[in-house]
Protein backbone atom coordinates (compact mmCIF):
# COMPACT_ATOMS: atom_id res chain seq x y z
CA UNK A 1 0.00 0.00 0.00
CA UNK A 2 1.67 3.31 -1.15
CA UNK A 3 1.47 6.17 1.11
CA UNK A 4 -1.62 8.20 -0.35
CA UNK A 5 -3.56 4.75 0.11
CA UNK A 6 -2.52 5.03 3.14
CA UNK A 7 -3.58 8.71 3.95
CA UNK A 8 -6.88 8.41 2.44
CA UNK A 9 -6.90 5.25 4.63
CA UNK A 10 -6.17 6.66 7.85
CA UNK A 11 -8.51 9.68 7.37
CA UNK A 12 -11.53 7.69 6.42
CA UNK A 13 -10.84 5.58 9.25
CA UNK A 14 -10.60 8.78 11.46
CA UNK A 15 -13.52 10.16 10.11
CA UNK A 16 -15.76 7.24 10.38
CA UNK A 17 -15.32 7.00 14.17
CA UNK A 18 -15.18 10.62 14.78
CA UNK A 19 -18.50 10.64 13.77
CA UNK A 20 -20.08 7.53 15.47
CA UNK A 21 -17.90 9.10 18.93
CA UNK A 22 -20.17 12.27 18.19
CA UNK A 23 -23.26 10.87 17.34
CA UNK A 24 -23.33 8.53 20.45
CA UNK A 25 -21.75 11.40 22.30
CA UNK A 26 -24.84 13.27 21.55
CA UNK A 27 -27.34 10.33 22.54
CA UNK A 28 -25.99 9.47 25.78
CA UNK A 29 -25.53 13.49 26.59
CA UNK A 30 -29.17 14.01 26.27
CA UNK A 31 -30.21 11.22 28.46
CA UNK A 32 -27.57 12.08 31.01
CA UNK A 33 -28.77 15.54 31.04
CA UNK A 34 -32.66 14.69 31.28
CA UNK A 35 -31.87 12.35 34.16
CA UNK A 36 -29.73 14.90 36.29
CA UNK A 37 -31.43 17.59 35.97
CA UNK A 38 -30.53 20.93 34.25
CA UNK A 39 -28.84 22.37 37.39
CA UNK A 40 -26.94 18.90 37.84
CA UNK A 41 -25.74 18.82 34.24
CA UNK A 42 -24.67 22.19 34.78
CA UNK A 43 -22.13 21.05 37.57
CA UNK A 44 -21.11 18.71 35.81
CA UNK A 45 -20.17 20.52 32.52
CA UNK A 46 -17.89 23.09 34.70
CA UNK A 47 -16.31 20.18 36.09
CA UNK A 48 -15.14 19.14 32.36
CA UNK A 49 -14.49 22.27 31.60
CA UNK A 50 -11.85 22.66 34.42
CA UNK A 51 -10.67 19.23 33.30
CA UNK A 52 -10.31 20.35 29.75
CA UNK A 53 -8.48 23.55 30.62
CA UNK A 54 -6.08 21.01 32.96
CA UNK A 55 -5.66 18.55 29.53
CA UNK A 56 -3.70 22.18 27.87
CA UNK A 57 -0.52 21.49 30.47
CA UNK A 58 -0.53 18.58 28.01
CA UNK A 59 0.46 20.89 24.83
CA UNK A 60 3.76 21.45 26.60
CA UNK A 61 4.60 18.05 25.57
CA UNK A 62 2.87 18.76 22.13
CA UNK A 63 1.84 15.98 19.63
CA UNK A 64 3.27 17.54 16.56
CA UNK A 65 6.71 17.86 17.85
CA UNK A 66 6.65 14.64 19.15
CA UNK A 67 5.35 12.82 16.14
CA UNK A 68 8.15 15.13 13.68
CA UNK A 69 10.87 13.53 16.44
CA UNK A 70 9.59 10.29 15.70
CA UNK A 71 9.35 11.08 11.75
CA UNK A 72 12.74 12.04 11.52
CA UNK A 73 14.17 9.19 13.66
CA UNK A 74 17.28 11.30 14.67
CA UNK A 75 16.68 9.64 18.18
CA UNK A 76 15.40 5.79 18.87
CA UNK A 77 11.54 6.17 19.36
CA UNK A 78 11.64 4.74 22.75
CA UNK A 79 13.87 7.93 24.15
CA UNK A 80 11.20 9.99 22.06
CA UNK A 81 7.79 8.08 23.54
CA UNK A 82 9.73 7.47 27.05
CA UNK A 83 10.81 11.09 27.41
CA UNK A 84 7.44 12.44 26.48
CA UNK A 85 5.52 10.12 28.81
CA UNK A 86 8.01 11.35 31.40
CA UNK A 87 7.52 15.15 30.38
CA UNK A 88 3.29 14.96 30.37
CA UNK A 89 4.02 13.56 33.97
CA UNK A 90 6.07 15.72 35.29
CA UNK A 91 3.97 18.57 33.99
CA UNK A 92 0.56 17.09 34.79
CA UNK A 93 1.40 16.71 37.99
CA UNK A 94 2.46 19.98 39.43
CA UNK A 95 -0.80 21.43 37.41
CA UNK A 96 -2.99 18.95 38.87
CA UNK A 97 -2.05 19.57 42.87
CA UNK A 98 -2.50 23.61 41.42
CA UNK A 99 -5.71 23.33 40.04
CA UNK A 100 -6.68 20.75 43.20
CA UNK A 101 -6.10 23.36 45.75
CA UNK A 102 -7.27 26.17 43.71
CA UNK A 103 -11.22 24.60 43.68
CA UNK A 104 -10.40 23.36 46.95
CA UNK A 105 -11.27 26.73 47.92
CA UNK A 106 -13.14 28.18 45.03
CA UNK A 107 -16.15 25.33 45.94
CA UNK A 108 -18.23 25.50 49.10
CA UNK A 109 -19.70 22.19 48.14
CA UNK A 110 -17.23 19.21 49.09
CA UNK A 111 -19.15 17.28 46.94
CA UNK A 112 -17.98 19.33 44.30
CA UNK A 113 -14.25 19.04 44.90
CA UNK A 114 -14.73 15.09 45.40
CA UNK A 115 -16.16 15.25 41.79
CA UNK A 116 -13.45 17.74 40.36
CA UNK A 117 -10.76 16.02 42.07
CA UNK A 118 -12.17 12.32 40.00
CA UNK A 119 -12.59 13.74 36.91
CA UNK A 120 -8.89 15.93 36.23
CA UNK A 121 -7.51 12.36 37.68
CA UNK A 122 -8.27 11.29 33.98
CA UNK A 123 -5.38 13.46 32.60
CA UNK A 124 -2.76 11.09 34.00
CA UNK A 125 -4.15 8.43 31.71
CA UNK A 126 -3.23 11.07 28.99
CA UNK A 127 0.78 10.10 29.46
CA UNK A 128 0.20 7.49 27.04
CA UNK A 129 -1.05 9.42 24.19
CA UNK A 130 2.89 9.13 22.45
CA UNK A 131 1.93 5.84 21.82
CA UNK A 132 -1.15 7.17 19.78
CA UNK A 133 1.10 9.82 18.48
CA UNK A 134 3.61 6.75 17.54
CA UNK A 135 0.95 5.10 15.83
CA UNK A 136 0.01 7.91 13.57
CA UNK A 137 3.58 9.02 12.61
CA UNK A 138 3.50 5.23 11.17
CA UNK A 139 0.49 5.49 9.43
CA UNK A 140 -1.65 3.41 11.51
CA UNK A 141 -4.39 5.78 12.94
CA UNK A 142 -7.14 2.68 12.63
CA UNK A 143 -5.48 1.60 15.81
CA UNK A 144 -5.84 5.33 17.62
CA UNK A 145 -9.32 6.19 16.80
CA UNK A 146 -10.08 2.15 17.47
CA UNK A 147 -9.03 2.84 21.04
CA UNK A 148 -10.50 5.70 21.66
CA UNK A 149 -13.83 4.89 20.18
CA UNK A 150 -13.90 1.97 22.66
CA UNK A 151 -13.10 3.94 25.34
CA UNK A 152 -15.64 6.40 24.70
CA UNK A 153 -18.20 4.18 24.33
CA UNK A 154 -17.55 2.20 27.25
CA UNK A 155 -17.55 5.53 29.25
CA UNK A 156 -20.61 6.42 27.99
CA UNK A 157 -22.66 3.41 28.32
CA UNK A 158 -21.60 2.98 32.28
CA UNK A 159 -22.82 6.61 32.66
CA UNK A 160 -25.92 6.09 31.19
CA UNK A 161 -26.38 2.90 33.11
CA UNK A 162 -25.33 4.57 36.25
CA UNK A 163 -27.18 7.78 35.95
CA UNK A 164 -30.58 5.69 35.45
CA UNK A 165 -29.89 4.47 39.24
CA UNK A 166 -28.58 7.40 40.73
CA UNK A 167 -28.01 10.80 39.79
CA UNK A 168 -24.75 11.21 41.73
CA UNK A 169 -22.24 13.97 40.12
CA UNK A 170 -19.44 12.57 41.77
CA UNK A 171 -19.83 8.90 39.54
CA UNK A 172 -20.66 10.71 36.95
CA UNK A 173 -17.24 12.95 36.83
CA UNK A 174 -15.87 9.17 37.18
CA UNK A 175 -16.93 7.28 34.51
CA UNK A 176 -16.07 10.48 32.67
CA UNK A 177 -12.23 9.80 33.33
CA UNK A 178 -12.65 6.32 33.29
CA UNK A 179 -12.61 6.69 29.29
CA UNK A 180 -9.03 7.82 29.44
CA UNK A 181 -7.78 4.87 31.43
CA UNK A 182 -9.57 2.42 28.87
CA UNK A 183 -7.90 4.22 25.87
CA UNK A 184 -4.58 4.17 27.55
CA UNK A 185 -4.70 0.42 28.42
CA UNK A 186 -6.16 -0.44 24.82
CA UNK A 187 -3.18 1.48 23.28
CA UNK A 188 -0.59 0.13 25.52
CA UNK A 189 -2.37 -3.88 24.48
CA UNK A 190 -1.63 -2.75 21.00
CA UNK A 191 1.66 -1.05 21.39
CA UNK A 192 3.15 -4.26 22.93
CA UNK A 193 2.09 -6.42 19.92
CA UNK A 194 5.19 -4.45 17.70
CA UNK A 195 7.36 -2.85 20.69
CA UNK A 196 7.70 -3.31 24.58
CA UNK A 197 6.95 -0.17 26.44
CA UNK A 198 9.50 -1.32 29.56
CA UNK A 199 12.40 -0.52 26.99
CA UNK A 200 10.86 3.28 27.23
CA UNK A 201 13.76 5.33 28.49
CA UNK A 202 13.94 9.44 29.56
CA UNK A 203 16.54 11.43 28.17
CA UNK A 204 16.64 15.10 29.85
CA UNK A 205 18.18 16.46 26.82
CA UNK A 206 15.03 15.40 24.12
CA UNK A 207 12.88 16.51 27.03
CA UNK A 208 14.15 20.01 26.99
CA UNK A 209 13.87 20.09 23.19
CA UNK A 210 10.74 18.73 22.57
CA UNK A 211 9.28 21.43 25.82
CA UNK A 212 10.95 24.48 24.11
CA UNK A 213 9.57 23.40 20.50
CA UNK A 214 6.30 22.47 22.07
CA UNK A 215 5.80 26.19 23.80
CA UNK A 216 4.77 28.21 21.15
CA UNK A 217 2.06 25.36 19.76
CA UNK A 218 0.75 25.40 23.06
CA UNK A 219 0.22 29.16 23.62
CA UNK A 220 -1.92 28.55 20.15
CA UNK A 221 -4.00 25.44 21.56
CA UNK A 222 -4.08 27.49 25.11
CA UNK A 223 -5.66 30.10 22.98
CA UNK A 224 -7.90 27.61 21.12
CA UNK A 225 -9.16 26.10 23.87
CA UNK A 226 -9.75 29.41 26.30
CA UNK A 227 -11.74 30.42 22.69
CA UNK A 228 -13.89 27.20 22.99
CA UNK A 229 -14.35 26.73 26.91
CA UNK A 230 -14.16 30.23 28.49
CA UNK A 231 -17.96 30.42 28.37
CA UNK A 232 -18.78 28.02 30.51
CA UNK A 233 -16.78 29.58 33.12
CA UNK A 234 -18.12 32.90 32.22
CA UNK A 235 -21.24 31.43 32.47
CA UNK A 236 -21.31 29.27 35.77
CA UNK A 237 -19.64 32.68 37.22
CA UNK A 238 -22.50 35.10 35.99
CA UNK A 239 -24.91 33.32 36.08
CA UNK A 240 -25.26 30.00 37.49
CA UNK A 241 -25.07 26.19 36.86
CA UNK A 242 -28.49 25.88 35.03
CA UNK A 243 -27.28 28.13 32.51
CA UNK A 244 -24.45 25.80 31.83
CA UNK A 245 -26.49 22.90 31.78
CA UNK A 246 -28.61 24.54 28.74
CA UNK A 247 -25.32 26.12 27.27
CA UNK A 248 -23.53 22.31 27.61
CA UNK A 249 -26.58 20.77 26.00
CA UNK A 250 -26.63 23.22 22.74
CA UNK A 251 -23.02 23.19 21.93
CA UNK A 252 -22.63 19.79 21.90
CA UNK A 253 -24.65 20.20 18.62
CA UNK A 254 -21.45 22.46 16.74
CA UNK A 255 -18.60 20.53 19.03
CA UNK A 256 -18.13 17.18 16.86
CA UNK A 257 -17.29 19.10 13.65
CA UNK A 258 -13.98 20.20 14.98
CA UNK A 259 -13.00 16.09 14.87
CA UNK A 260 -13.25 15.90 11.48
CA UNK A 261 -10.56 18.25 10.33
CA UNK A 262 -8.51 17.23 12.96
CA UNK A 263 -8.70 13.45 11.58
CA UNK A 264 -7.51 15.16 8.31
CA UNK A 265 -4.48 17.08 9.74
CA UNK A 266 -3.26 13.73 11.79
CA UNK A 267 -3.59 11.79 8.42
CA UNK A 268 -1.86 13.88 6.26
CA UNK A 269 0.47 15.51 8.71
CA UNK A 270 3.16 12.76 8.43
CA UNK A 271 3.22 12.47 4.56
CA UNK A 272 4.22 16.53 5.06
CA UNK A 273 7.21 15.69 7.37
CA UNK A 274 8.25 13.18 5.25
CA UNK A 275 8.13 15.58 2.14
CA UNK A 276 10.51 18.10 3.68
CA UNK A 277 13.26 15.38 4.18
CA UNK A 278 13.22 15.03 0.24
CA UNK A 279 12.84 18.41 -0.92
CA UNK A 280 11.64 21.87 0.10
CA UNK A 281 9.55 22.19 -2.71
CA UNK A 282 7.72 18.84 -2.60
CA UNK A 283 6.98 20.11 0.83
CA UNK A 284 6.11 23.55 0.38
CA UNK A 285 3.45 21.41 -1.95
CA UNK A 286 2.32 19.48 0.98
CA UNK A 287 1.65 22.58 2.68
CA UNK A 288 -0.36 23.80 -0.02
Amino acid sequence: MNNKTKIISNSLWQICFSILRAAIGMTCTAFIARSLGVEKYGSLQFIITVYFFLQLVEFSCHHSVVKKMLLEKKYKHELVLGSSFLLSLIMLTFFFVLFSLFFFFYFDSSQMVFALILCLLGVFARCFNPISWYFDSMLMSKKTSSSQFIGNLISNIARVFVVSVSKSLVAQALLYSSQFFVTAIIYIKQYQKFKNIFSWRGNRAIMLKILSDSLPLCLAAAVSVIFLKIYIIMLERILGPKDVGLYGVAVKLSEPWFMLAGALITSFFPGVIMAKSRSLRLYRYKLE
